[in-house]
C-alpha cells in the first residue's frame, strides 16, 4: 500500500511542477480581487434573468460572476459559490461556450469535493471530462483527470488513482512536447 502511495504522490508532484504558470494573469486577478470588497457585490444584481433585462453582455456577466465566485471561495461561502457557479454554467450553456461550461462544471465538482459530496463531485468531473474531450481541450482534460485521481486517492483506491494521474501526466507531456 505504501508503494502505491509513493507512486501517486510522485505522479501528483510531477504533474503540478510541470504545469505552466501565467504569472501576469495570476497577479492581475489577485489585484482585481483585493481592490474590490465582497460588499460591492450583490448576487441578485448578477443573476442571469436580470442580466438579460438590463441588456448586459454575457462576457461582462461572466466576468462579474467570476469575481464574485473568487470572493465567495476566499470567504469559504461554498453554498453561495455553488449557486453562483450554477448561474455561470447557465450562461455558458446559453451562449454555447463549451470550454466555459466544462471549466465551470470542474469548479462545481471542486465545491462538492470541499463539501465532502464525493460521488456528486465525481459525476460532475466526468461531465467536465467528457466536454473537455469533445472539444479537444487537452489542458482541461489533464486537470480533470488529475482531480479524478485525487478523488480515488482519497478513497484509498490507489491503483485507480495512479491510472488517472498517469493519463493526466501523459496529456500534459504531450502538450509541452516532453
Amino acid at each position: 500500500m505504501l508503494y502505491h502511495f509513493k507512486h501517486i504522490a510522485i505522479a501528483s508532484i510531477v504533474f503540478y511542477l510541470s504545469l505552466p504558470v501565467d504569472v501576469a494573469e495570476s497577479k492581475r486577478l489577485e489585484e482585481q480581487a483585493t481592490n474590490e470588497t465582497s460588499s460591492s457585490f450583490d448576487l441578485s444584481t448578477f443573476s442571469a434573468p436580470l442580466l438579460a433585462q438590463k441588456g448586459m453582455q454575457s462576457n461582462a456577466a461572466i466576468e462579474r460572476l467570476t469575481k464574485l465566485i473568487k470572493i465567495q471561495f476566499e470567504e469559504n461561502q461554498l453554498q453561495e459559490a455553488l449557486k453562483t457557479l450554477k448561474e455561470t454554467l447557465a450562461i455558458y450553456r446559453k451562449i454555447g461556450d463549451k470550454k466555459g461550461e466544462a471549466q465551470t462544471l470542474y469548479n462545481i465538482g471542486y465545491v462538492y469535493e470541499k463539501e465532502d459530496k464525493h460521488l456528486e463531485a465525481l459525476k460532475i468531473y466526468q461531465q467536465a471530462l467528457s466536454i473537455h474531450r469533445s472539444i479537444d481541450d487537452k489542458k482541461g482534460e489533464a486537470q480533470t483527470l488529475h482531480n479524478i485521481g485525487l478523488f480515488y486517492q482519497r478513497l484509498n483506491q490507489y491503483a485507480k488513482a495512479l491510472d488517472y494521474y498517469q493519463k493526466a501526466l501523459e496529456i500534459h507531456r504531450s502538450i509541452n512536447g516532453k
